[in-house]
C-alpha cells in the first residue's frame, strides 16, 4: 500500500458531514448499486459463502476524472474526499469481517476462461468487475457478517486521514465559500483543506495560451 496514489471517495455533502461531524465512514448495500453487472458477482459470493450480510465501500486510485465527477457526483452537492489510504486502511485491517483488494478487471472471455479452469476463487467475487471501467482503478472494502442481516454499517475513522476535501465545479462561488467555512468549523477539521474542483475550468491552463 501507499500514499502516494490518490484515493478518492466521490460522494455528497450530506454523506460528508456525517463522515466529519461523527468521525465514521458507511459501507452500504451494494444492491443499491446502479451497476447490476457489478452487485450481481457480489451477491453470487453472499450466496456461496451462506452470508447474511455482504455491504462495501468503493474508493478510486486515479486522479479526477470528469467521469467520475459526472457519474459518482454529479450534482450540485457532488464532493470528492481525498483519504491517506494506508491510514485510513488501518481502521479496517485486523477486523476479521472485513476483506479488502484492489477490483480485478476482466473481459467477459477473460472470465470465462478463468470459470473454465475453476480459477475464481469465492473471495475474489466481490472484486470482478467488468474491463470497460478499468480506468477508474477501483479498490474496495467489503463488510461481511454471517449472523447479522444489516443494510449499512458504520466505522469510526480518525479525521487526520483525510487529506483534502474536493467540491463540485457546479458549487455556486457563493456557496462554495460558506460551505467551506461550515466545514472548517467542525470539530477536529480546522486545518483540512477544502478547495473547489479546477477540472473543467483550470486558469493555469488557461493562461498558457492567451
Amino acid at each position: 500500500m501507499s500514499d502516494r496514489k490518490p484515493f478518492l471517495k466521490y460522494t455528497n455533502i450530506a454523506a460528508l458531514l456525517d463522515t466529519l461531524l461523527n468521525k465514521r465512514i458507511f459501507l452500504l448495500d451494494p444492491n443499491l448499486w446502479e451497476d447490476k453487472n457489478d452487485s450481481y458477482y457480489i451477491s453470487i459470493y453472499k450466496q456461496r459463502e451462506n452470508l447474511k450480510t455482504v455491504l462495501a465501500i468503493c474508493f478510486a486510485e486515479e486522479n479526477e476524472t470528469f467521469h467520475h465527477w459526472k457519474v459518482f457526483s454529479g450534482n450540485i452537492s457532488g464532493v470528492c474526499i481525498e483519504y491517506k489510504k494506508d491510514m485510513l486502511l488501518k481502521h479496517f485491517q485486523d477486523n476479521e469481517n472485513i476483506i479488502m483488494e484492489t477490483v480485478l478487471y476482466r473481459k467477459i472471455e477473460e472470465l470465462k476462461e478463468e470459470n473454465r479452469s475453476n480459477s475464481i476463487e469465492n473471495c475474489k467475487l466481490p472484486f470482478y468487475k467488468r474491463h470497460p471501467y478499468r480506468d477508474e482503478n477501483e479498490y474496495r472494502i467489503i463488510y461481511k457478517n454471517a449472523r447479522e442481516e444489516l443494510h449499512s454499517k458504520s466505522f469510526p475513522i480518525d479525521i487526520l486521514c483525510i487529506k483534502q476535501i474536493l467540491l463540485s465545479h457546479l458549487m455556486p462561488e457563493v456557496l462554495y465559500e460558506s460551505t467551506k467555512q461550515v466545514i472548517q468549523r467542525i470539530d477536529g477539521c480546522e486545518n483540512i483543506k477544502v478547495i473547489k474542483t479546477s477540472l473543467i475550468e483550470n486558469e493555469k491552463w488557461k493562461s498558457i495560451i492567451a
